[in-house]
């Protein structure tokens, strides 16, 4: 009588292991680098924004400089 391997069907070589995280570690880092650029770009409208209408953001979100050029909350 014939009976199946049940280990055989859960094994995992180190190769495909390898070869799996290897697209992971792809795919995490191409990730990872459109959010940064991403970033970058909200960021750099953000400041767009606010050179154009600083008062349209929250009073928590703007420091005030003093004339000695210390800035103050």
């Amino acid at each position: 009588m014939k009976k199946l391997n049940t280990n055989k069907v859960a094994e995992v070589t180190a190769n495909e292991l390898i070869e799996k995280y290897k697209e992971k570690l792809t795919q995490s880092d191409s990730e990872n680098m459109i959010m940064t650029i991403q970033l970058q770009k909200q960021q750099a409208l953000i400041k767009e924004v606010f050179d154009k209408a600083p008062e349209a953001f929250p009073d928590n979100y703007i420091l005030k400089e003093e004339n000695n050029g210390t800035k103050n909350k």
